[in-house]
């Protein structure tokens, strides 16, 4: 068989493989299609982050360059080291401003990742692990990062086409994080105003809550929801509902929960969408726009009250996530960049 593409894949024995599941699905996808043929190589350390994939990659007929995918939740930080050595870099959560602060020589190898969520289908975590048997600290370490990957679902379990009947449910489930800073304390203020907003104005038409944890239990009792939360039993909660309700993650990244609504062709509806996206997600086309708890709850209504407008916004979604976001076509659009910048 001969092949588009053929791409090494470096990464440390620290790496996230949770976090970097996506990436490792999107070339496992393309391999099954007969597009990329790929490799994995693990080694104790190659520096820079965790969250940090180095693609070596080759067409057929020659090298065509090395590429970096980023996907930490800071806007503000860069594995500095990959970004010299590359030719493109992709990062997750990408803000304008932030590139604009880095050297002009570095600035336009920079460029969206689009939206990332944890997910592997089996196949490709049996890949993925079988690189990483040499380079585990411990049989403890491989075991924990075999656990991890294992426990993620795969992207197929979040799809749901707009063909495909709903409840005429909102959705929004959510974690607090137990910290002091400020930035945090802000984020867990809203959610917990939206989880009573939603709750109060939608009644039997809302779904979730607040994840039972040790420092939701403390201090929001009355919020917890009471459906699952596991990462295996979440997708069956998301094809339930018509409408994703979606707020910031940490440090104003783009939150997983965004990828998995629109796989589930979900309507949604959100706060902000500030980061760079390869292909932007438009306010009224993809997703209506809240600016507190009380609008949020106007909004879930009048999707919920209107199934010509909401049958429109699903569609919609699905088509951005078959072109933009299912882990196959988001991996080979990065592989055609890379392919293109080079020509």
């Amino acid at each position: 068989m001969t092949y588009r593409y053929a791409v090494t894949a470096a990464l440390d024995s620290d790496s996230s493989v949770q976090e970097l599941s996506k990436i490792f699905e999107g070339l496992d996808c393309l391999r099954r299609q007969g597009v990329t043929y790929y490799s994995v190589r693990s080694r104790r350390r190659i520096g820079g982050s965790p969250r940090t994939v180095v693609l070596s990659v080759r067409s057929s007929r020659a090298v065509v360059g090395r590429m970096a995918i980023d996907v930490m939740d800071q806007r503000d930080l860069f594995d500095h080291d990959a970004l010299q050595n590359v030719d493109l870099y992709f990062k997750r959560s990408l803000w304008p401003e932030e590139v604009q602060k880095l050297p002009s020589e570095l600035r336009g190898k920079v460029r969206p990742f689009g939206l990332n969520n944890p997910a592997i289908s089996t196949g490709a975590a049996i890949r993925l692990l079988g690189s990483r048997m040499r380079s585990a600290r411990s049989v403890r370490d491989y075991a924990i990062q075999a656990r991890q990957l294992f426990a993620l679902p795969s992207p197929e379990a979040f799809e749901r086409s707009p063909d495909q009947l709903t409840e005429p449910l909102v959705l929004f489930q959510t974690r607090l994080w137990d910290s002091d800073e400020p930035q945090v304390l802000a984020i867990n203020e809203q959610r917990v105003q939206l989880v009573r907003a939603l709750r109060r104005s939608l009644g039997r038409h809302f779904i979730g809550g607040v994840i039972p944890t040790p420092f939701a239990r403390r201090h929001h009792p009355d919020l917890l929801t009471p459906l699952p939360y596991s990462m295996r039993a979440y997708p069956r909660l998301v094809r339930r509902a018509l409408v994703g309700v979606y707020s910031q993650g940490l440090h104003r990244s783009v939150a997983f929960k965004l990828s998995e609504y629109l796989a589930s062709g979900c309507c949604v509806v959100a706060d902000s969408i500030d980061a760079l996206l390869p292909a932007p997600l438009d306010e009224g086309r993809h997703y209506f726009r809240f600016g507190d708890s009380e609008e949020c709850a106007v909004m879930c209504d009048r999707l919920l009250t209107n199934p010509a407008a909401a049958q429109e916004m699903r569609r919609h979604n699905w088509d951005y996530y078959h072109s933009e976001v299912e882990p196959g076509a988001q991996m080979l659009k990065l592989l055609d960049g890379l392919s293109e910048s080079r020509r």
